[in-house]
């Protein structure tokens, strides 16, 4: 006789920061390089002096793009980049170094591309169309201009009449080949 017992665990999503995405979180305290943002779980971030909105005070709840600076920490910032994690755009080229590409995707920091992710070299001047997403050995934002793999059937998500932002990658010879809202191929 086998005897088998059933434990129900019931699991809750906790409100992480999510580098790559825009995140609401709460000004917790003011020091002299700018204002900690935190979280329920506790976490916390820095939003440098020159992101702070004019209006915003201890307790208020603002909404920050989260991503790693120049010297790998995470940071929080007012500005939005031209594409977020998991979404597609098209972006220039500004340097290309011996490790790769960088883009301008309207942060400080450039977005890089690596040589292995790259369809062809890309130089400075250059217009990419590449998707974002997070490296996992580094943790880092990093885009890639393989596309292909990335890309969501619309079937489900997109309904007739719908307006969508379109974005043209690919001439085939039936027409051409588009990203829609960031994500789906069409």
């Amino acid at each position: 006789v086998s005897f088998y017992s059933c434990f129900f665990v019931k699991i809750v999503k906790k409100h992480m920061l999510v580098v790559g995405q825009v995140n609401r979180l709460t000004i917790l305290r003011g020091t002299s390089v700018g204002f900690y943002l935190g979280n329920e779980e506790g976490e916390d971030v820095l939003l440098p002096h020159k992101y702070i909105p004019e209006e915003a005070q201890i307790g208020d709840e603002i909404d920050v793009f989260i991503y790693r600076d120049s010297e790998d920490r995470i940071i929080a910032t007012n500005l939005r980049p031209q594409v977020a994690l998991h979404e597609m755009g098209c972006l220039e080229v500004t340097h290309v170094s011996s490790f790769g590409a960088f883009l301008d995707w309207g942060l400080e920091k450039d977005l890089f591309v690596p040589f292995r992710e790259q369809n062809q070299k890309l130089r400075a001047g250059d217009w990419a169309i590449v998707y974002v997403y997070l490296d996992e050995k580094t943790d880092r934002l990093v885009g890639t201009c393989k596309i292909q793999k990335h890309l969501h059937p619309a079937d489900a998500h997109l309904q007739e009449g719908q307006e969508v932002s379109l974005l043209i990658y690919e001439r085939t010879d039936l027409g051409y080949k588009a990203v829609i809202n960031h994500r789906y191929g069409g």
